[in-house]
């Protein structure tokens, strides 16, 4: 039983409702990392909104542009259209399957490897997301000469 500190939760607690709280508690804990996890609105808010388009694509990867759209802080959402923000993400990243991914260059990919990231977003998309094993198998095949596998797999693990 955690009253923290309180004379509500320990009534609570004695009329059965602790559980209620604790998830409560839970939900801060939660709605609190996430907070935390280092691209806060505050922190965006103080970076130009190509900027701030870009951190939050390099951030989570592959992103959908309705989620992308509620990352942006309230005054960048309000101040650019969506063409505009269309425009902004077509300079940092790729349209695979719905969602946008960062670009090979701007994700340190350079020569082979960068080749390697955009064939395999390429099949993605062609594919509609879903590769079958012989496929993967295939792109691995074509790359592993020039590129580390340890590489590969990183590649695959980032877009997959």
């Amino acid at each position: 039983l955690d009253l923290d500190g309180d004379h509500i939760s320990y009534v609570r607690g004695l009329c059965g409702q602790a559980e209620t709280r604790n998830k409560l508690r839970l939900l801060r804990q939660k709605a609190h990392q996430a907070q935390n996890s280092g691209l806060s609105s505050y922190v965006l808010s103080k970076m130009p909104v190509e900027r701030q388009v870009e951190s939050i694509l390099r951030h989570y990867g592959v992103i959908s542009f309705l989620n992308l759209r509620k990352r942006l802080p309230v005054a960048s959402f309000r101040s650019i259209s969506e063409d505009a923000l269309i425009d902004m993400l077509r300079a940092c990243g790729v349209l695979v399957c719905g969602n946008w991914v960062l670009k090979s260059v701007l994700a340190n990919f350079e020569g082979m490897e960068a080749g390697a990231r955009d064939l395999l977003l390429t099949m993605l998309h062609r594919k509609a997301g879903k590769l079958l094993t012989p496929e993967v198998i295939k792109w691995k095949s074509v790359f592993e000469q020039s590129v580390a596998v340890e590489t590969l797999f990183e590649i695959a693990r980032s877009v997959m």
